[in-house]
């Protein structure tokens, strides 16, 4: 390691290693270090390593948002100890605020401060930390960890959720990949995003907010919404239950947090909705009919008596007067051939088609394939509703724009989970249309409140709550379901 290359630290299971870029990309390579330990370089904060730009390729492209259960064994191994993967015996290693980590800490003290008892603990690394050491977003109280970013809790609620969870092991497995589907785990979603209410009602009015700019605040929004759809469905499916469904805004970066969900937002778009928009444009262009469309004032055979030549025969009943039909008939035929008549039917076929006939040019294709048309733009729409969820489910696991735009990937994923993916998506109809009613209602509720120009303000927010609330009930389903099926979808959970 040179002098002046950049040092970085990576935190394996409460462990702090020192190495450089290379050495670090190394024990990634070897499954030393996971997608989701801690890193950082030099004095900077703290990130998920497969958050890192520096290390954005060096993870394989099946497992750079997966985690791995069994890498604990690996590491602990007397191979893996003798590695270059070691810790310092001499020196500890320095904390984000320059602070002594100990090599070790316990879980009965703080980890930067063992002579202080702890307050909190982190939810997903574990580590304890005393009441001065977690940190606070902006001008929040909300504690977040100084090693990982997730959220803390206190000590007191995190024992109350161990003896929780040792009661839910002694009564029976109810939440595990290996136990059914059910009512339970929709139970369980319904509940999920009511965990962190104040955080849900932030986090839906900020996104109603945005959808009241133009177009580019809207696709905010939109991404937004998606990296939090896409966060729960990873963590629940990683068997992360208690993960917050509100993103690290600790590291932020335009490309992960708002590009990334936009992209993967825009995928899903194409995947269900593609078909129908391909009707449409096939039908606008013409290319669905059965029958050829007819040029306005072209020549056409005519079968009608009056349009047939005039013959001797035709002169020989007029003169005689043998038949009234047949002489109006012959009439018409001597009138044809008057030079007035010649030229204005000479007018007719030299005069452009007008825009009415121009638009049953159009109309009548689409009126003789009426059939073909319904059909189609039923399928399409039978599609988009089926297929919907399980493009949401794909791109919150994989979060690969190629395999999301890919339908084999997810018809694979439905065969494989097979009546669990039935009942998830009977519940997520189930949520969008009790959400629909109840948007239908507050909107019914409030309108006197609508004012001029900004329209029905409260009916927007409260409506974005709902929207919010049950977007993430639903992917808490979906989340759910690929847990239920983690063994079938090789999926690794904790």
């Amino acid at each position: 390691m040179s002098d002046n290359e950049p040092i970085w630290q990576v935190n394996v299971d409460g462990k702090i290693y020192e190495t450089d870029l290379e050495m670090l990309k190394q024990w990634i390579a070897e499954g030393k270090v996971g997608p989701t330990d801690p890193v950082r370089k030099g004095t900077l904060s703290w990130i998920a390593a497969n958050r890192a730009p520096a290390l954005r390729g060096a993870f394989p492209v099946g497992d750079s948002f997966s985690s791995s259960p069994n890498r604990a064994s690996t590491i602990g191994s007397p191979s893996a100890l003798q590695s270059p993967l070691a810790p310092k015996a001499s020196t500890a290693a320095a904390g984000p605020g320059g602070d002594p980590i100990p090599a070790q800490p316990g879980a009965s003290a703080c980890h930067n401060h063992p002579e202080l008892p702890p307050d909190y603990v982190c939810r997903i690394c574990g580590a304890t930390f005393c009441k001065d050491c977690p940190q606070f977003v902006g001008s929040s109280r909300i504690p977040t960890c100084p090693l990982c970013g997730d959220m803390c809790i206190p000590v007191g609620e995190a024992k109350e959720n161990e003896a929780t969870t040792a009661r839910q092991v002694t009564a029976g497995p109810s939440v595990g990949s290996n136990s059914s589907f059910g009512l339970g785990d929709f139970g369980r979603a319904l509940r999920y995003p009511l965990k962190h209410p104040l955080g849900l009602v932030a986090i839906a009015v900020f996104y109603e907010f945005l959808r009241l700019g133009g177009i580019k605040t809207h696709l905010i929004a939109l991404s937004i919404l998606f990296a939090c759809l896409s966060l729960v469905i990873k963590q629940i499916a990683w068997g992360r239950f208690e993960r917050s469904f509100i993103p690290d805004f600790n590291d932020f970066s335009l490309a992960d947090d708002v590009l990334g969900p936009a992209v993967l937002g825009l995928g899903t778009a194409l995947v269900t909705f593609g078909p129908f928009l391909m009707l449409l444009l096939a039908i606008l262009t013409g290319w669905i009919g059965t029958g050829a469309p007819a040029v306005a004032g072209a020549p056409q055979a005519q079968i009608g008596p009056e349009n047939s030549p005039l013959t001797a025969e035709d002169l020989h009943t007029l003169i005689n007067s043998e038949n009234p039909e047949k002489d109006e008939a012959t009439m018409k035929k001597l009138q044809q051939l008057h030079p007035a008549a010649q030229a204005k039917a000479t007018i007719r076929e030299s005069t452009p088609p007008s825009q009415a006939d121009s638009m049953m040019e159009i109309a009548r294709p689409l009126l003789n394939s009426t059939g073909l048309v319904t059909a189609l733009g039923m399928l399409s729409l039978g599609w988009a509703l089926v297929y919907y969820p399980m493009a949401l489910a794909v791109a919150g696991y994989s979060e690969d724009f190629w395999s999301v735009i890919n339908p084999m990937v997810g018809l694979d994923t439905i065969r494989r989970m097979g009546l669990v993916y039935a009942k998830a998506f009977c519940m997520y109809v189930g949520i969008q249309t009790i959400g629909f009613g109840l948007v239908i209602i507050v909107t019914a509720a409030t309108a006197p409140l609508a004012l001029p120009l900004l329209g029905n303000l409260p009916a927007r927010f409260i409506g974005g709550v709902i929207t919010f609330y049950c977007s993430l009930v639903v992917a808490c389903i979906l989340g759910l379901a690929l847990h239920k099926c983690a063994g079938r979808l090789n999926i690794p959970t904790d």
